[in-house]
């Protein structure tokens, strides 16, 4: 994305980009960023992994996200696929194993864009903080091709969300730095959306969730 296409942007999408960024640019915790615990005694902590891996890890999975949405700004810089952007806020999240709801992290704050093409087609992009205490990067596309009807002025649209995340190990994800699930997106008037990420159990040890997003469009 060229700084004519950034200046383009929302003022609040672009600080957010510029945000995204930086975390690219300068990780403030690497550690955390490349999903690996920062302090020793928590699960994973492994003193002898060098620095320049998990840097490396963390960089590539954030650069990788801003290139999904330098993309969609190219696309928003034509007539034909004007599109929506939009700011998300990752909320919470819910575990569907009882072990998991009392040893695991429900509370996911975050921000991210969204970049909108149509109902069907969206790419997204983002950091919070997820249900192992770490910091996530992700950059997913959306595909909701079941959309039910307007019911004064409140839509519903489903389908699938995947892409790439960091912060998570194979022992917790086990296609990880790859994640994916439904993804479930409740429209109210105006474009304010309530997305519900539903992610199914792996196992007894890997749990399945749903998470909790708010979106605003920028208008």
């Amino acid at each position: 994305m060229d700084t004519n296409q950034l200046r383009s942007l929302p003022p609040r999408a672009r600080a957010v980009m510029l945000r995204l960024m930086l975390l690219a640019l300068y990780p403030s915790s690497p550690r955390a960023v490349a999903g690996l615990p920062d302090q020793p005694g928590m699960p994973g902590f492994d003193p002898s992994e060098g620095p320049k891996r998990q840097r490396g890890c963390a960089h590539l999975l954030a650069l990788v996200m801003l290139a999904a949405m330098a993309i969609a700004g190219a696309l928003v810089a034509t007539p034909a696929h004007a599109g929506t952007w939009h700011v998300d806020m990752n909320v919470a999240s819910y575990h569907t194993e009882a072990w998991a709801r009392r040893a695991l992290n429900q509370i996911n704050p975050g921000l991210g864009v969204a970049w909108h093409a149509n109902r069907t087609w969206a790419l997204a992009g983002g950091v919070y903080t997820n249900s192992y205490r770490r910091s996530t990067v992700y950059a997913l596309a959306e595909w909701t091709p079941i959309q039910i009807g307007k019911v004064g002025h409140w839509h519903v649209d489903a389908g699938l969300a995947g892409g790439l995340v960091s912060g998570y190990r194979r022992d917790e994800v086990a296609m990880e730095p790859l994640a994916g699930g439904a993804l479930v997106r409740l429209i109210a008037p105006h474009g304010v959306a309530l997305n519900l990420v539903g992610v199914p159990n792996e196992d007894a040890k890997r749990t399945g969730f749903i998470g909790f997003q708010l979106s605003f469009p920028l208008h």
